[in-house]
């Protein structure tokens, strides 16, 4: 069976997006150079997947 993904984990996966949790509880994502922080897993992607779109134009998973 063929593996079936969401656009956000598509994107993630495309985008070589790494989450983990800080020692002080909050979530980082990283991709490349960009890292963003977060409360939660989700809250981390979306706010790097806004700093990617505006400093290297990679489209939201969201956007059409």
């Amino acid at each position: 069976m063929e593996e079936t993904l969401s656009p956000k984990e598509k994107w993630i996966r495309n985008n070589a997006v790494k989450v983990w949790q800080t020692e002080g509880g909050q979530h980082k994502a990283a991709s490349g150079n960009y890292q963003a922080i977060g409360g939660s897993e989700d809250e981390a992607v979306a706010r790097l997947a806004h700093i990617l779109w505006t400093k290297k134009e990679i489209k939201i998973w969201n956007m059409e």
